[in-house]
């Protein structure tokens, strides 16, 4: 099991790790979790430089961005051939 460094303490010569819920839920159910270093989902600790940039700044420096678009491929209100109405 890979995991983070800085959520693992050691008391009394005892490992002691630190888990969301979601995680711990998996972890139980012996699944890795969805958001794990194992799925290099993990990033680690964001430097505070990139932590306090702006929405268009992280898209400036983003190796990419999703975006999403929705495209409307029909009218609103279809007349067909025979005259009825459609909406």
């Amino acid at each position: 099991m890979l995991l983070y460094n800085a959520a693992i303490t050691l008391q009394n010569n005892c490992s002691h790790a630190f888990f969301c819920d979601g995680c711990l839920d998996d972890i139980k159910l012996n699944k890795t979790p969805a958001q794990s270093l194992a799925n290099n989902l993990w990033v680690g600790d964001i430097p505070d430089e990139l932590g306090m940039l702006t929405l268009p700044e992280h898209i400036l420096v983003a190796l990419s961005y999703p975006a999403v678009y929705i495209v409307k491929l029909y009218p609103k209100n279809v007349v067909l051939f025979t005259g009825t109405q459609l909406g």
